[in-house]
């Protein structure tokens, strides 16, 4: 589950955008993001580089870039990162987990 402050970030980002890259996204989605976000939490940012932000902050920015304001080669280029961090993912897992660690167990019923 996402952060409500989260969505009070991102909302105050999208007002502070200039309007032509404010309308890339679509409006449901700022609706959405107007809606779960936090209405007693405060946010204001001067500088972007030196404000702190939630993680799901930038995990919500990151796929608003990646779906609206990336060109379509930026867009293969962060796709491409997202297979092989999901795929070293999944080889610690396999690792932690090998297939045969339930094997090795004795169940007690």
């Amino acid at each position: 589950m996402v952060n409500p402050k989260a969505y009070t970030e991102v909302n105050e980002i999208i007002k502070s955008m200039p309007k032509e890259i404010k309308e890339k996204i679509p409006e449901d989605i700022r609706k959405t993001i107007d809606y779960n976000r936090d209405k007693n939490y405060y946010f204001t940012f001067d500088d972007f580089e030196k404000t702190e932000l939630l993680e799901d902050t930038k995990k919500i920015l990151s796929v608003l870039y990646t779906d609206y304001f990336s060109t379509e080669d930026e867009r293969k280029v962060i796709m491409e990162k997202e297979k092989i961090i999901e795929r070293q993912k999944e080889q610690e897992k396999r690792q932690k987990y090998p297939i045969d660690f339930l094997k090795n167990r004795k169940l007690k019923f």
